[in-house]
């Protein structure tokens, strides 16, 4: 130990005399463990850590899974599956079933919608969460509690009701009905809202509202619960599973339903399943910028070790051994890392906080765990001595068999023969930075391509309000088509409004219902056709900018007590009646079966990307909002409005105009149809953005890589260089040796690089959209890019060699 702390001061002395170089290799180390941190934190916050939950290792989601349909397993769930897994089960501590729901919330404030779960009884009990305040909804006598309760999360408790802890046994207004608050959950607790990202929703908010769910017994006719588990402390995640094969097949038996199975899972696996994967490329990217630093800093060592080829002559010849010389070399080089890992963890700090922001709100689960904590650090200190270990391991061992003679002759002059390693470090760097650069290039391509997608609308001048018509003050379909048309009216008073149309579930806005249908004459359909069911005002089309390619749109005759109409894509048109008009031929849509009425075709209309710009687009029957035969048509509406300017100043009155018609009324959404359309790609874009903030720094470090060794080679061939120049060579001559050997090793490291991305690259086939893995044309460009940067770091090196006096250089001698 007193030799090894010799060593380190040493070490901290000779940074301290060559501040220049210790900035340099400080600065490069802190970029590329500073991000490998920082990707790090997401994984481990997501992926990784456990659930702040009691023993939360032990709890399970319960999917369903068809033997004849999709391989992937459904999250929904039947009540009566549900209830009777509950009651069969020999396995699980407790189960739990939860939906998630929004809530509009009108006591302690201004009217808000906020998001929220309704979860059978046993759910907190389930999950291992104590409330903070008051109880959950299953009381210590295991007495359910009526329907008519509340739970609140505390960031809802402290944001709104000011944190009053007489608030518990309260009454609030939920969806204009008055239900008992009867507890307050602890501070970071928002599941299921994990959960729902998980199925691919996307909650603007946290979850911080928890209704009672009631269930029928045997209720197997809609499946939209999603089912979760405690497994006892002795069974097995198979023993589990061997359970509830056997109590899936005795329920198909008893029911007469055949072809599910249940599938268990681990709750963070289940959350974090999605995600997963670019996590996990992220880091893979990162671990390539991380290498890239150490190449450099090794590459500078290599360079510092040339000029103390006299120290360590000296060293030797008074009796260090090699091994001896290697340890002081590695120690120099670990105290360096370190310092770099020191200041890593500073830019880790940005970074996290700088993602975090940039992240899609929504898209990532358990994000608000992420942080720099003692693993992140254990991680960057392991990192760091690992760092230091790997980039000094060349440097040392070759400073450390150095001819002792010939060192001494040498007076200190930088005279060596490494430069094969200075140019292999610059060639592996420069093959890391290529893979960087496909995949940062193919992304950037793909979310091109993505954004260049016809919508099927035109989004400018559109402003989008969204709302919810609460069930207690809007029970029926009567009460929520006199709000629509109320609204709608209002709107028109707004100056400068065109068109004032709405929808139930907006285009690109993450919600869409589809199903079947049945269609006159026409007795057999496609194999799997199925239809989006949206239901809209008259001027929606218009007001959309959707084109209407023959018929008419709907109009304010088509209400309730008219004959029922529909307008068809033109996709559907075509399949269904080739060679023929659509207008007039007769569908049901298929919501109240077996006496439904027949629709009649009144328009066909061009097709619209309803739920992603990248999903195929799909065909859709659209009915008038006044005609939709069941009330759950009605409860989300989406009014979109065209304006002659500006969209965005007409939102403050258009949203006075539908408080008139209801005071009481929170908005969900109020955004610009350009805002819902940006929304819509913003994780592609934040992968582009990532990708190509990794590739511009491996650009800057590959050109620092190639100036450094080009600078070393000019100082060590000064005498050459002299002697060329005494012989008649030009200076066009010298610019020339040393442009060719920038370019040698930048087109070695493009060759190589471009056989790892042509492997690593497919790792992103799942990210892409109309671009191959193996896109040639994004292959050249990155290849351009390398090869110009050298080219512009080689410009100082070969000016500095082209300006040697040759006099001099052979003087020097």
């Amino acid at each position: 130990m007193h030799t090894l702390m010799q060593d380190v001061r040493y070490a901290v002395r000779l940074l301290a005399r060559n501040p220049g170089f210790a900035a340099v290799a400080i600065v490069t180390l802190a970029l590329g463990i500073g991000a490998t941190t920082a990707i790090f934190s997401f994984v481990n916050g997501v992926v990784l850590r456990p659930f702040a939950f009691r023993d939360s290792d032990r709890l399970v989601m319960l999917l369903t899974q068809s033997r004849r349909a999709s391989p992937f397993p459904m999250r929904a769930v039947f009540p009566g599956d549900f209830l009777d897994w509950q009651r069969e089960n020999r396995v699980f501590d407790s189960m739990a079933a939860f939906q998630g729901a929004t809530f509009s919330v009108t006591t302690g404030g201004d009217p808000e919608r906020l998001l929220g779960a309704m979860v059978t009884r046993d759910f907190f009990e389930t999950m291992g969460v104590e409330p903070i305040a008051g109880r959950t909804f299953r009381s210590r006598s295991g007495e359910a509690d009526p329907s008519d309760t509340v739970v609140i999360g505390e960031r809802v408790w402290r944001r709104r009701f000011n944190a009053n802890p007489a608030l518990v046994g309260q009454r609030v207004t939920l969806d204009g009905r008055p239900l008992t608050l009867i507890g307050v959950m602890p501070a970071g607790f928002t599941f299921p809202r994990d959960g729902m990202v998980a199925t691919g929703a996307r909650p603007a908010q946290d979850v911080g509202i928890w209704t009672p769910l009631d269930l029928r017994p045997g209720d197997r006719s809609n499946a939209t619960m999603q089912v979760i588990a405690r497994i006892k402390p002795d069974v097995t995640l198979d023993q589990a599973q061997a359970e509830m094969d056997n109590v899936a097949r005795a329920i198909e038996q008893q029911v007469g339903r055949r072809g599910f199975d249940v599938r268990i899972v681990g709750l963070r696996d289940d959350v974090s399943h999605q995600v997963r994967p670019l996590l996990f490329v992220l880091l893979g990217a990162v671990g390539f910028l991380l290498l890239i630093a150490c190449t450099n800093v090794a590459n500078l060592l290599l360079g510092r070790a040339a000029a103390r080829q006299r120290e360590v002559a000296i060293r030797a010849a008074l009796g260090s051994g090699r091994w001896r010389l290697v340890r002081q070399f590695l120690t120099e080089s670990v105290v360096l890392a370190v310092m770099g890992g020191l200041a890593g963890l500073l830019v880790a700090v940005w970074s996290i906080d700088v993602a975090i922001r940039l992240i899609p709100r929504g898209t990532l689960p358990r994000i608000s765990e992420v942080q720099l904590d003692s693993q992140a650090f254990a991680f960057t200190m392991v990192v760091s001595i690992a760092t230091g270990l790997l980039f000094g391991l060349a440097p040392a061992f070759q400073s450390s068999k150095a001819d002792v003679m010939t060192a001494l002759k040498s007076a200190g002059n930088a005279q060596t023969t490494r430069s094969r390693f200075f140019n292999v470090l610059v060639v592996a760097e420069v093959a890391l930075a290529f893979v960087l650069l496909a995949g940062a290039g193919l992304l950037a391509k793909s979310f091109l391509r993505l954004t260049s997608v016809d919508p099927g609308f035109r989004p400018d001048s559109i402003l989008t309000v969204g709302v919810t018509l609460p069930e207690g003050s809007y029970p029926g379909a009567v009460e929520m088509r006199r709000f629509s048309a109320s609204a709608i009216e209002r709107l028109h008073a707004v100056p400068g409004v065109a068109y004032a149309g709405a929808i139930n579930w907006l285009p690109l806005g993450g919600n869409f219902l589809s199903g079947d249908f049945v269609v006159e004459d026409v007795p057999q359909l496609p194999r799997g056709l199925t239809v989006g069911k949206p239901a809209v005002s008259a001027e929606y089309f218009h007001a959309m900018g959707i084109p209407v390619l023959r018929g008419r749109t709907f109009v304010d005759r088509d209400d309730a007590e008219a004959p029922s109409v529909v307008i068809v894509t033109d996709t559907l048109a075509r399949r269904l009646w080739p060679g023929q008009d659509a207008l007039g031929k007769r569908i049901r849509v298929g919501f109240v079966r077996p006496n439904e009425p027949w629709s009649t075709v009144v328009g066909v209309v061009g097709e619209v990307k309803q739920m992603a710009l990248s999903d195929e687009t799909r065909p859709a029957i659209y009915m008038p909002l006044s005609q939709a035969p069941r009330s759950f048509l009605l409860r989300n509406l989406n009014f979109v409005v065209r304006t002659d300017g500006d969209p965005a100043s007409a939102a403050a009155a258009i949203r006075r105009q539908i408080r008139t018609v209801d005071s009481d009324l929170p908005f969900d959404r109020v955004d610009t149809m350009r805002q819902v359309l940006s929304d819509s790609v913003s994780e592609p874009r934040f992968r582009s953005v990532v990708f190509g903030s990794f590739a511009i720094v491996a650009l800057v470090l590959v050109a620092i890589g190639i100036l450094g060794v080009l600078a070393h080679s000019v100082t060590r061939r000064t005498r050459e260089i002299g002697v060329r120049m005494a012989l008649g060579a030009q200076r066009v001559d010298v610019l020339r040796l040393v442009v060719r050997q920038a370019l040698a090793m930048t087109i070695a490291g493009v060759a190589l690089g471009a056989i790892g991305a042509a492997a690593l690259t497919r790792l992103l086939a799942s990210f892409l959209f109309d671009v191959r893995p193996l896109d040639p044309a994004t292959f050249a460009v990155a290849a351009a890019l390398l090869v110009g940067v050298a080219l512009v770091a080689s410009y100082v090196p070969a000016r500095r060699a082209s300006s040697v006096d040759p006099v001099i250089a052979l003087r020097s001698e």
